[in-house]
């Protein structure tokens, strides 16, 4: 049995949830245990030996609360907060060290996909200029890279602590926010010649017309070695980002109003409101993924 991860509305059904689910599993003599809360009085409300192991002998009104790791992201549990905890060993310059390092933040939501994308780009450039070096013989993983991107390299590698500076807000919407009338996806694609991303953000309305606007999800890739002109690198992007809130939906388990997609290439909203025009087969499947989960004429 792995972890699970769940929110509700007050500290009443928070433990109702936890004592219920622990009185089921205990009929089939499974026991639900290191429970963790941002909440005292819930923490409180749980026995110390079903609680988590780094908090079981704390003094949940005067000390400070560790940080925990909920399916693999960390809790800030004291500020309730998403963050990142950044452990890196010496690596060598190599890369399978490079590699490693990148593959050390982990990051299921894209948070710090803009700085993970630096690395990724670096060991692009180390891969390529690794084959450059030897035609006859490429260089292996563990064979030492052109010193001359060591620096490059060191230069990002020591600023990822950085992001243990950086906390998140688990819930989408402030404190106090009024029942929500209207919720709105909104997507957005770009890219560049070295890379490709989205980022898809969730707007929502409540009664007294205020607005909360949240960052659900991002995603990066970076582009081919080989030349690609921009549309088409933006026609992918356009692709990841139907791809996003694809995935998206079908984690929300609220009603969502309505999905809205921005893309700043004209050439891809041409090839998305075409329909006349026969296209090349890879811009036509890619056109075909869009319309698939979208609708372009509204």
């Amino acid at each position: 049995m792995d972890d699970g991860l769940t929110s509700c509305s007050t500290e009443n059904e928070t433990s109702s949830l936890v004592k219920n689910a622990q009185g089921m599993l205990a009929t089939a003599n499974l026991r639900l245990h290191k429970v963790v809360s941002n909440s005292v009085a819930v923490m409180e409300a749980i026995p110390a030996e079903d609680r988590a192991k780094s908090i079981k002998d704390l003094d949940l009104r005067h000390d400070v609360l560790p940080a925990q790791r909920s399916l693999g992201v960390h809790w800030d549990i004291e500020k309730d907060h998403f963050t990142f905890h950044v452990s890196l060993s010496e690596k060598a310059f190599t890369r399978r060290g490079v590699l490693s390092t990148i593959n050390s933040v982990y990051d299921p939501l894209g948070l710090a996909s803009p700085v993970v994308l630096e690395g990724k780009l670096i060991l692009q450039q180390l891969i390529v200029m690794g084959k450059k070096a030897n035609n006859d013989n490429p260089l292996s993983w563990d064979d030492p890279l052109p010193e001359i991107m060591n620096q490059h390299w060191h230069r990002w590698r020591d600023v990822l602590h950085d992001l243990e500076k950086v906390s998140i807000p688990p819930c989408y919407h402030r404190g106090g926010f009024g029942n929500i009338e209207r919720r709105e996806i909104h997507a957005f694609s770009d890219a560049s010649k070295e890379a490709i991303g989205t980022a898809v953000y969730l707007r929502e309305v409540d009664g007294g017309g205020e607005i909360s606007v949240s960052f659900l999800y991002g995603r990066s890739k970076i582009a081919p070695v080989h030349s690609t002109s921009i549309p088409r690198l933006e026609l992918c992007s356009a692709v990841l980002t139907t791809q996003a809130v694809k995935m998206i939906r079908k984690e929300l388990d609220v009603e969502v109003n309505e999905e809205i997609y921005y893309s700043d290439s004209k050439v891809v909203l041409g090839y998305i409101q075409n329909e006349s025009r026969r296209f090349y087969v890879y811009v036509a499947n890619c056109v075909q993924t869009i319309h698939n989960a979208t609708d372009p004429h509204r």
